[in-house]
Parts: structure tokens; sequence; C-alpha cells
């Protein structure tokens, strides 16, 4: 029996675990970038989190994350609910409220220690006339 085990069905059994393992990973759309003259590089559609932490986005996100403290009477109201809801989260990574809120939104979710996969960014469109704006 040991025998039938160090040999091909070893592997196999190996190369059926890595498969199983590979499928449970969680899996996120790819990340599509508008770049377009006349216009400054800004995401579309379904992003996530992590995301706005990657150049050139990060010049703005991680400076307002990192000096944004929320209060401690809010956390306190919100700490007993945060976890029950998911969240959809609708961004211009080009607009400027964006750039100001969705940091400091992302600093208050992570601090009531909210999986970010309860958390669906959707990044809108800049130009005119375009699908998701």
């Amino acid at each position: 029996m040991n025998r039938l085990l160090k040999g091909p069905i070893a592997f196999i059994a190996i190369l059926l675990g890595l498969l199983v393992l590979n499928s449970c990973a969680e899996k996120r759309p790819p990340l599509v970038t508008i770049v377009e003259e006349g216009y400054e590089p800004f995401l579309l559609g379904d992003i996530y989190p992590e995301a706005l932490q990657a150049e050139p986005y990060s010049d703005w996100y991680q400076s307002t994350y990192d000096k944004y403290e929320p209060m401690a009477e809010v956390m306190t109201v919100l700490q007993e609910k945060a976890g029950e809801f998911n969240y959809m989260i609708f961004l211009g990574t080009w607009c400027e409220d964006s750039q100001y809120d969705v940091p400091r939104l992302m600093k208050i979710l992570d601090l009531l220690e909210v999986s970010h996969k309860k958390i669906h960014m959707i990044a809108v469109d800049e130009r005119e006339g375009e699908g998701y704006k």
C-alpha cells in the first residue's frame, strides 16, 4: 500500500488537492483601467479596496486614510452592528469627493474589522455619456 502512495497515485492526489484549493481561493474580477487622452487614468467597474492602494490612486488614498481619525463616540455606536451589513460603494477615482470620503469610510470599516469580502465597490466613468455614470 505504501508503494502505491509514493508513485502516480500520490502525484494525482496532490494535483487534485491543489486544484480544489485553487478553486476555493477568492476570485477577484480583473481591474479595468481607462487610459484615454484628455483624462487621468481611472478605474471602471468592479474594484476592490486594495486596488486603491496601488499607483496612481495610492497618492490620494493612503495619505487621507492615514490622517483620518474617526470620532470615538461614533465608532462605539457603529461597532455594535457594522459587521452585520454588506456595503456597496460607488466612487470615481477621478472625483475629489470620492478621493476625500472613500479612504475615510474604509478607515472606519477597517477599524470596525469589517471584512473586505462584505464591501463591493463600483468605480464609475468620468466621460460624458458613458455607461457607469
